[in-house]
């Protein structure tokens, strides 16, 4: 018999992740349509070695050049 380690995770939306911090992230930026989803998804992860960006698009996200 062969095993296999399991971590206990779960899924969210991530207009459900405001006001959240967590440890680690997967984003998977294919499926975002709306403003501010990028920057929304990317802020709740406390550190870069735990943000794991999947199918990365970068049109999905937007900067406003009017900010100093």
């Amino acid at each position: 018999m062969k095993q296999f380690p399991l971590r206990l995770s779960w899924a969210m939306a991530i207009h459900k992740a405001q006001g959240i911090t967590v440890d680690q992230v997967i984003i998977i930026t294919k499926d975002m349509f709306g403003t501010g989803m990028g920057y929304t998804a990317l802020s709740r992860v406390r550190t870069l070695e735990g943000l794991f960006l999947i199918d990365l698009h970068p049109n999905k996200f937007y900067c406003n050049e009017n900010v100093d």
